[in-house]
């Protein structure tokens, strides 16, 4: 399972951060590879509908096949969040279960939708959003002995300069 980490700054207006998330969001499904999506950033923190807006992102792109099976698409838009604190500083176990339960959502959406042949079948992909102040060291220590293993790929939001 890989693990893209989105990292954007605290001051940014609410309006250009949910278009940053949902735009990194959309990209990491353009290989039909589902990815749930993982909010810890304070801007996450309001009264959003996250899975609403996504839907109407996917829909709004190419990805109309993927929409054929409902229970399976709401499976697919997985989204959780977790405090605003570092998610670094989070209970090692609470991390992982969070993403242990990401990924069998995954897998089950995969399953349901059989998309994917069988070499491709645990492609799956979390997008975690935090702060500047996210540290991926602390991060991939807390995940070290997550089964399946763990990629933690960081990745950048053209609105934005680190």
């Amino acid at each position: 399972m890989d693990l893209y980490l989105l990292r954007l700054n605290d001051d940014l207006e609410a309006c250009r951060f949910q278009h940053a998330v949902i735009e990194v969001w959309l990209a990491c499904w353009q290989e039909e590879r589902p990815c749930a999506l993982l909010l810890n950033h304070v801007l996450a923190q309001n009264d959003i509908p996250w899975k609403h807006r996504l839907a109407e992102s996917m829909q709004a792109t190419s990805k109309q096949a993927l929409l054929t099976d409902s229970v399976a698409w709401e499976q697919a838009l997985l989204v959780k969040q977790l405090a605003p604190s570092c998610l670094c500083c989070a209970q090692q176990g609470q991390l992982g279960l969070v993403l242990a339960s990401l990924y069998r959502g995954l897998k089950a959406f995969r399953k349901a939708t059989a998309i994917a042949s069988d070499e491709t079948a645990n492609q799956l992909a979390v997008l975690i959003v935090g702060s500047m102040q996210l540290s991926e060291a602390k991060l991939m220590r807390g995940l070290r002995y997550l089964q399946p293993p763990v990629r933690v790929l960081p990745v950048a939001w053209g609105g934005q300069m680190h």
